[in-house]
């Protein structure tokens, strides 16, 4: 007994295709024909199934045309998700993290050169290791909370000629009124 077949119509209504790209397919082995214009079903499905998973397998792998318009098409969607992000404030450009992270070491920078002077006058009159430690404890911890509470924003207005500061004795005034950040 042989198997049903069915015409090119019926064949491309099934595969979501249109009979032209059926034909295109066919001739390009993918999809068997039984007779002229006439198809199986199983094979035609399993082909077309075959066809899929290797043009997805294969799409990484490949160097062909259609790997170049996929990657173009990925480039170009990561690059709106990205603007996206972007205007969402979600993510930032390179050059304000790293303005960011710049301000950021300065201060850190000029709490950490402010604490020697501080403390010296204070550790100079004491008599224990211990108690010198915990005088230059006491003011490490203050410029780490002073660095905590500082807030980084991106705020072209706070930005406005402001260049971070390379101030060695920096107060906390000054840290707290460092605009960090560039335009978006």
């Amino acid at each position: 007994m042989s198997a049903a077949t069915y015409p090119v119509a019926t064949i491309a209504k099934l595969l979501m295709l249109t009979e032209r790209r059926v034909q295109q397919l066919t001739k390009e082995g993918v999809l068997p024909k039984a007779e002229r214009g006439r198809y199986e079903l199983a094979p035609v499905v399993q082909g077309y199934i075959r066809y899929l998973r290797d043009r997805s397998v294969g799409a990484d792998a490949s160097d062909g045309e259609g790997n170049h318009k996929a990657r173009l098409i990925k480039a170009r969607a990561d690059i709106a998700e990205y603007e996206a992000a972007r205007m969402a404030g979600d993510q930032a450009p390179v050059e304000e993290i790293e303005k960011t992270w710049t301000d950021m070491v300065s201060r850190f920078r000029q709490r950490s050169l402010a604490v020697a002077p501080k403390a010296a006058p204070l550790v100079a009159v004491e008599t224990t290791t211990e108690a010198c430690h915990e005088i230059i404890e006491t003011f490490i911890h203050e410029a780490l909370a002073e660095l905590a509470s500082t807030s980084v924003e991106s705020d072209p207005a706070t930005n406005a000629g402001d260049e971070g500061g390379d101030d060695d004795g920096g107060s906390t005034a000054e840290a707290e009124d460092i605009g960090v950040g560039g335009q978006i």
